[in-house]
């Protein structure tokens, strides 16, 4: 029988591992040992707990022990006990910025009880454990996987990360404790032969995660009205990786272990090795927080939320791979149904502006009538005036160059959209001065606009 440790296993990723393992592992052994502490609600992990307590399938002797990797006793008796095959080591204090306030939780979990992890691996060889001959077959633990992060890159520059980079700068207490991991598991790889694999893992998000992540608060204070902090404008990028995709990286990498071999010399090298898991496709944080509001206004009755298109066919096989440029697809752009009633859309285009209208290019041209021959749909309209009676400045889409009258003669300029998408299109505000306040606003006066 296979024996498996996970540390950390009421945690979002080692949750999800150890559900993997139920399906994939026939016949094993799997400990799950977790201090279960406060750093965010512990409902939350006890609820993971509760899932996976339900789901231990026939033939899988699962056990939970409550308690820290800090805890060099309670370690070695769990390895002395189980006689571990393989320890998957994502127990640790996460967060960046906690680690700030809170030193010491990083050095007693992330440096003395990843210590104590590879002192186990490491005496897991002897031929005595406690005194007594080890069990004959028990060959030591054959893979330690451990987690590192993505925070090891600290302030470097060059991109897409790469694990051959160097990481000598870290710049938080955390992406050093993971730097320092990452070193010990070396030495000890190097020292007593120990096969481990670091995974660097980039922002991971999914059902259940942790409440600390972005993806949660910008969501929990989006909802609440309150204002999210973005520094820089939003200019930075950052790599999101459901968490599935992390668990089969990682059930991947638990089966094939570095190989224990000799050099030249005839000295064992390191069976070590270190996997980026996650990385190489960044996200704009501001598409991220657009997104969010998107998915906000996407459950308001007859209002779409549209985005950039990502394509089109140019006639030959590189279908999705010619990119579209709209300029209203650049803004957050919606389309109202037809159906769709506004408040005070009986009263749409009744107005007459009277004076000059700045056309394209400077051109001038009189206004003498409320319609023309290609507008925006009566409701379409109506959101408009609602929104600028609101303070909202709020526009059409970028009409159909054909329709407008400086171009009407030049039947060569058609870009802008299709004249279905100016009928029932609106651009909203968006961008790095819009405020998540100002969206909240956005939304509950586009909801307050529609007639019940």
């Amino acid at each position: 029988m296979k024996k498996i440790l996970v540390t950390g296993g009421a945690g979002f990723i080692g949750s999800n591992l150890i559900k993997r393992l139920f399906a994939d592992v026939k016949g094993a052994a799997i400990v799950n040992i977790d201090n279960l502490n406060a750093y965010y609600d512990v409902s939350l992990k006890d609820y993971r707990l509760k899932e996976l307590e339900a789901m231990v399938p026939e033939g899988i002797d699962y056990k939970f022990v409550k308690g820290s990797i800090a805890d060099k006793a309670l370690v070695d008796k769990l390895f002395e006990d189980y006689k571990f095959d393989v320890v998957v080591n994502l127990a640790a204090q996460a967060g960046v910025r906690y680690s700030i306030e809170n030193p010491d939780a990083y050095i007693e979990s992330n440096i003395i009880g990843f210590y104590n992890i590879l002192e186990a691996c490491r005496h897991s060889y002897d031929q005595e454990i406690a005194g007594q001959a080890r069990n004959e077959g028990y060959k030591g633990v054959q893979h330690l996987v451990y987690a590192s992060s993505s925070s090891v890159y600290g302030g470097n520059k060059k991109v897409p990360f790469a694990v051959e980079d160097r990481v000598d700068n870290p710049v938080s207490l955390y992406a050093a404790t993971k730097k320092s991991n990452e070193l010990f598991a070396h030495c000890y790889s190097k020292l007593y032969n120990i096969p481990s694999t670091g995974l660097r893992f980039f922002t991971v998000y999914g059902p259940a995660g942790r409440p600390d992540m972005a993806y949660f608060g910008f969501t929990n204070k989006l909802l609440k009205g309150e204002t999210i902090q973005i520094y820089n404008y939003g200019n930075c990028r950052r790599d999101f990786t459901y968490v599935d995709d992390i668990v089969e990286g990682i059930v991947r990498v638990m089966a094939k272990a570095p190989e224990k071999r000799n050099g030249e010399d005839g000295l064992p090298l390191a069976p070590y090795a270190v996997y980026n898991i996650g990385g190489g496709q960044p996200e704009n944080l501001l598409d991220f927080v657009q997104t969010l509001q998107e998915e906000l206004l996407a459950g308001v009755p007859g209002i779409a939320v549209h985005s950039q298109p990502k394509g089109h066919t140019d006639g030959t096989d590189n279908t999705d791979k010619v990119p579209v440029f709209d300029s209203n697809y650049w803004l957050c752009t919606i389309t109202l149904d037809p159906s769709l009633r506004i408040k005070g859309q009986e009263n749409a285009y009744k107005t007459i502006v009277t004076g000059a209208v700045g056309g394209a290019a400077g051109v001038i041209h009189a206004a003498s009538s409320a319609v023309t021959d290609c507008q925006p749909n009566d409701n379409v309209e109506a959101l408009r005036v609602y929104m600028d009676a609101a303070g909202i400045e709020a526009r059409p889409v970028w009409k159909p160059m054909h329709k407008q009258p400086v171009y009407k003669n030049c039947p060569a300029y058609v870009n802008g959209v299709s004249e279905a998408i100016f009928k029932v299109g609106m651009c909203l505000p968006a961008g790095p001065y819009v405020s998540d306040e100002d969206v909240k606003y956005i939304v509950e006066t586009i909801k307050s606009a529609i007639v019940a």
